[in-house]
């Protein structure tokens, strides 16, 4: 927003907490139709919009006489008004909607307003001044002040402006446009260059002020409705949008209590869309942004929803929207329905926006336009292929009991050729491979069984038989397994799957386990191996549930694909896999023998530093003792020739200065020991500081990570990304140790995995950035650490991560990770800083400034 413009927004922000702006005597709304004015006055001759007789420009002049606001302003705007939607404002009071009462508003009032306006410098309203955009940025933030803070969440809905620019392309040749459920008018604002008649609506007060929004863009042949409801059912209209509100309704506060069906609960979002459609003349479009549900909810109410448009062969395009795109922070995600009762569509265009973007918001401004021209070049120009768009039969959507789920019709099987290996491989359905086994249920006591808890938790560890199993106490029914059998977990996400080995014992299984013939045409580990793969289970993540736990339905099954290569080949892969895993566990092997290695040392340490201070004491306490026996024998009460046996004739050794001297050697010689110790067990080769390069060692080390969950980012402070880079690296050297180095990052990333990233998101980042470039400090190379993982707890600093011991209210720990860092780091002699100058704190909450001594090089 412009800076005077946002001088404005303040002040009027000021007079909406002022106390003056109440129920009944708002100075609010007032001012808006004053800066409405004003504005429209510029805008005039640049739009050629019509003069209705204000006079707003008797208000500039100092000298100006015979003021009267209500007859100057209000009167000629309530008119203008009326004359342009006669119908809606017919018996409408629209004195109501500005609050005050406005023949009581004085002009010394309208001229303070004004002297206001001059104050922040704005006199000028023009184009020039202020582009549309900018002026309207403003205009609808001063807006958002008037509405009331006890609003329903649900009831606020507004079109993002990149889907409103895409649906105005859609609508050029509509001759009546209506718009439902848009508070903002967002889809008019945007048509602003179509003459077009336009339709807004709205349920609340606002409606009026977001209409003045649009006359304010240049859009001159605009109606607006008071309620939802009478633009709904304008049987006129030849295109509708809606988006409705989501929740529940009793249809007796919608239809009366003597017409059929009220006292039933409906969702508002099928009440919205049925009426539209119900009321839409026969050569119509409609849009209907839906929540996700509408596709493949099983209530008798969506079914029937989906069977009408499907029967009747309006519905056109279906649009899936990510998670985030309307309602950020909301798990609601949305779909836009296309509907023509113009023609009669045979094919219906799915165009799936997740394989896009999985999520996106509208804070994610360039990533967020991209996301919507991507939808725009896929829907309008038709310019779209698998993954992202695919068309379906009304035979195969009937087929498929009227079911809109994208895992229907957008799944692997739709492009063999990207989804296969090699040529020798062909894609199977998993209902054609698995037979599933069905037994009645029947009552256990005691008994082995197999619920999801049981089943194998990775690739190698798969295999179950009745020995493992634990025994059943619950008063679930289940289902008995007398045979070898392939299971699967129920729930999207975790299938686990698993090889049940029959030795003679009935085991039982839980209602969560499904149960499968071993199949014939797969060697049993490539079929667990392929149904672990990252290629099955994203197949398995974007089946679309109406359960709050996702789960699997048989049906859905059908859409899941194999990749099925011939015998020999299944055997290649799981060697070659196994072989991999096994390279894999050894380098944990070897990491794990590193770090014993160090943790060796670092126990020794703290030891020898713990008992060093043990000694310390000692020492001190023996000073103390020598200190107070010689100042006894000054003063003649003892002598230091005495027996400590008080024996007359004392032997060497058993005299008072004997007993100091032994105290004294005994002490020094535990204290050689120790260092002698702490020596042998803290000096190798592996201590030395020596020039290495830190490219090569952090590739090296990225690229063992497995990265699950989460993505290593590894660049420079200009943005070259050394992973994707392909030419010749740049040399980064400094004074370390490579051991240190990989355990200092080991340590970072453990912390990170284990306390900051976000279980279950794909968006967890880890970075690593050099800076020899631009940090100006001579001969130090800075490295930078971060992760946007969860910021530390409020009881937790990040001086607080390198102590060995910490706990709080909120957060416990041993610091043997923060602790270790630090250390390793001292004995390269480099230091650690808890921020970062180059990284956001906003995005990377948790960061850390390493600075190393830097090798010159010649």
């Amino acid at each position: 927003m412009k800076r005077e413009l946002t001088k404005i927004y303040n002040y009027l922000r000021e007079v909406k907490s002022s106390g003056l702006d109440s129920l009944f005597d708002s100075e609010l709304e007032w001012r808006i139709v004053y800066l409405f004015l004003r504005r429209y006055k510029a805008l005039m001759n640049e739009f050629t919009l019509v003069d209705f007789g204000f006079k707003v420009e008797k208000y500039l002049s100092v000298n100006s006489n015979d003021l009267d606001p209500y007859n100057d302003l209000f009167e000629p705007f309530f008119s203008f008004l009326k004359e342009k939607n006669p119908k809606t404002l017919k018996s409408i009071d629209l004195q109501a909607y500005i609050k005050k009462d406005l023949y009581q508003l004085a002009e010394s009032e309208v001229i303070q307003f004004e002297n206001k306006l001059k104050e922040f410098e704005v006199n000028d309203f023009s184009i020039k001044s202020f582009s549309v955009e900018e002026f309207d940025e403003f205009f609808i933030s001063v807006i958002e002040l008037t509405k009331s803070r006890d609003r329903h969440s649900y009831w606020e809905r507004s079109i993002p402006k990149e889907l409103s620019k895409i649906i105005n392309k859609t609508i050029a040749d509509t001759k009546v446009e209506l718009y439902v459920g848009d508070h903002t008018g967002q889809i008019a604002f945007d048509g602003k260059e179509d003459n077009s008649k336009k339709i807004i609506s709205g349920d609340d007060d606002t409606i009026l002020w977001y209409y003045l929004r649009v006359i304010l863009s240049g859009n001159v042949s605009l109606e607006f409705k008071i309620s939802e409801f009478s633009a709904l059912l304008n049987e006129e209209a030849d295109f509708k949008f809606v988006y409705p509100p989501i929740g529940k309704i009793d249809l007796t506060k919608l239809i009366g209590r003597d017409k059929p069906n009220s006292g039933r609960m409906v969702d508002f979002e099928l009440f919205y869309a049925n009426q539209a459609i119900d009321t839409s003349k026969s050569k119509s479009r409609i849009l209907l942004l839906m929540p996700i549900h509408t596709l493949y909810s099983n209530t008798k109410d969506f079914k029937a929803f989906r069977k009408k448009v499907i029967d009747n062969k309006y519905l056109k395009t279906v649009i899936l929207f990510p998670q985030g795109t309307f309602s950020p922070g909301s798990s609601i995600s949305y779909c836009l329905l296309e509907l023509d009762t113009n023609k009669e569509n045979q094919n219906i265009v799915f165009i799936n926006g997740p394989e896009i973007e999985p999520y996106i918001t509208p804070s994610q401004t360039d990533k967020y336009q991209n996301f919507f021209n991507e939808i725009g070049s896929n829907w309008i120009d038709k310019f779209g292929f698998y993954p992202y768009v695919t068309n379906a039969s009304i035979n195969e959507i009937k087929h498929n009991n009227y079911s809109l789920a994208f895992s229907y019709y957008i799944n692997a099987s739709k492009n063999e050729v990207i989804n296969t290996r090699n040529r020798d491989e062909e894609l199977v359905s998993l209902t054609d491979v698995l037979d599933e086994i069905k037994t009645d249920l029947v009552n256990v006591v005691n008994e082995p069984f197999i619920g999801m808890s049981q089943l194998g938790t990775n690739s190698t560890d798969y295999k179950l038989s009745d020995s493992q199993l634990p025994k059943y106490s619950g008063k679930e029914k289940l289902r008995p397994l007398n045979r070898s059998a392939v299971l699967l977990g129920t729930i999207i996400g975790s299938i686990k799957p698993s090889i049940f080995k029959y030795t003679g014992q009935t085991v039982y299984t839980k209602s969560n386990v499904k149960v499968y013939e071993i199949p014939e045409l797969f060697d049993v580990d490539y079929l667990m191996l392929e149904l672990r793969s990252e290629f099955v289970s994203k197949q398995f993540l974007k089946i679309q549930s109406g359960t709050t736990i996702p789960s699997i339905r048989t049906s859905e099954l059908k859409n899941i694909y194999l990749r099925l290569p011939p015998l020999e080949t299944q055997k290649e892969i799981v060697r070659e896999s196994y072989q991999e895993f096994a390279q894999e566990k050894l380098e944990e092997i070897k990491s794990l023998n590193k770090d014993l290695e160090y943790i060796e040392k670092d126990v020794f340490s703290s030891f020898a530093h713990d008992f060093g201070k043990i000694l310390a004491n000692a020492r001190a306490s023996i000073e103390v003792i020598e200190g107070y026996i010689q100042e006894l024998a000054k003063r003649n009460i003892i002598s230091m020739q005495d027996s400590i046996f008080f024996d007359e004739k004392p032997t060497d050794g058993e005299r008072v200065i004997d007993l100091l001297k032994i105290m004294i050697q005994n002490h020094d010689r535990i204290q050689e020991s120790l260092q002698e110790e702490v020596k042998f067990f803290t000096s190798s080769k592996v201590d030395q500081v020596e020039e290495i390069e830190l490219i090569p060692i952090i590739l090296d080390w990225s690229s063992r990570q497995v990265q699950k969950n989460y993505k290593i980012f590894f660049h420079d402070a200009l943005g070259l990304n050394f992973i994707e880079h392909s030419g010749r690296l740049p040399l980064y050297k400094i004074e370390g140790n490579k051991e240190y180095l990989l355990s200092v990052l080991n340590n970072f990333l453990d912390n990170a995995i284990e306390h900051g990233f976000k279980k279950g998101s794909s968006d967890n980042q880890f970075i690593i950035i050099l800076d020899g470039i631009t940090n100006r400090e001579r001969g130090i190379l800075k490295v930078h650490v971060g992760n946007n993982g969860l910021p530390f707890p409020s009881d937790f600093t990040c001086e607080d991560f390198f102590k060995l011991n910490h706990k709080g209210p909120q957060s416990s720990g041993q610091g043997k990770g923060g602790n270790s860092i630090k250390r390793k780091l001292n004995k390269m002699g480099a230091s650690i800083d808890c921020s970062s100058s180059i990284l956001d704190k906003k995005t990377f909450p948790v960061q850390f400034e390493i600075k190393f001594k830097a090798v010159e090089i010649e």
